[in-house]
């Protein structure tokens, strides 16, 4: 009978390939903040996950003078590490993430080809907590849409 809320892994590592071509590389590394507490879930097998979005900012210069860009990136967090980041993340702490992407297919019920890229968590270091006001302050700053926001 096939699992279809916890289907196998298809993005797992492969193992090196013996044919002399070059293997391809799947690697990303995010910094940015939390933009809201991490969700745990479990697997129907009982393993936990973690869902959170990060904000990661790019500041650049242009003719217009100093700029800011900021991106959501949606991220999964699998294990004892699911765990871990549910207890001790909250909205506003800086993260750092390495960890690998991974593009989901469906058609969606107009009969679309429908996709999206996220990003599974495979290590995880917390940054140092920031008080409310300074949360609260950095968030006044931005609009409700961020993802490609230049301000």
């Amino acid at each position: 009978m096939k699992n279809e809320l916890n289907p196998p892994d298809p993005h797992s590592q492969a193992p090196p390939k013996q044919d002399g071509k070059m293997n391809h590389l799947n690697s990303v590394l995010i910094e940015g903040e939390i933009v809201r507490d991490p969700h745990l879930t479990y697997t129907a097998d009982g393993k936990p996950r973690c869902s959170m979005t990060v904000r990661s900012e790019r500041s650049f210069r242009n003719c217009e003078g100093y700029r800011a860009e900021y991106h959501d990136f949606e991220i999964t967090v699998r294990g004892h590490q699911a765990v871990a980041c549910t207890e001790y993340l909250e909205r506003g702490r800086s993260v750092r993430i390495v960890g690998r992407l991974v593009q989901d297919r469906w058609v969606d019920q107009a009969g679309d080809d429908r996709s999206k890229v996220s990003i599974i968590g495979e290590h995880v270091e917390f940054g140092p907590k920031k008080s409310k006001e300074e949360t609260d302050a950095k968030d006044s700053n931005r609009s409700d849409n961020p993802v490609g926001n230049v301000v």
